[in-house]
């Protein structure tokens, strides 16, 4: 995102999410108020990964979705999750958002509300 007062907000949630862990009636809100933020940037993707994520929060009560990938060893098999726990995920998922401008990041964003819109 360009907007330094989103930015300023995804660190906030980044913090509060690592000080208390993912407690969703506090994030939902916020992401609510950075979703409106994205709408001023008009950028369709952000804003339903936005949505998407605070849906997913409001659905399960807190964050189940897989946003770091396996990766894959040297002989081409995928390595089991690492173990990352539900606040790295969304803390990689807040990382993307932040950094929306990247293309590579544009592309996972897509893909992942994709994903949660079925999830």
């Amino acid at each position: 995102m360009n907007s330094p007062k989103a930015n300023k907000l995804i660190q906030k949630i980044a913090s509060e999410i690592k000080k208390n862990g993912i407690d969703a009636e506090s994030i939902i809100p916020q992401l609510q108020e950075l979703r409106e933020l994205a709408k001023l940037e008009k950028d369709p993707v952000v804003i339903r990964s936005i949505r998407m994520a605070y849906e997913h929060l409001e659905n399960n009560g807190g964050w189940e979705y897989p946003v770091i990938k396996p990766e894959e060893d040297e002989d081409g098999n995928l390595i089991e999750d690492a173990g990352y726990t539900a606040e790295e995920h969304f803390d990689a998922l807040l990382a993307m958002i932040e950094k929306s401008d990247n293309k590579y990041n544009k592309d996972e964003l897509r893909i992942i509300a994709n994903e949660l819109n079925d999830f």
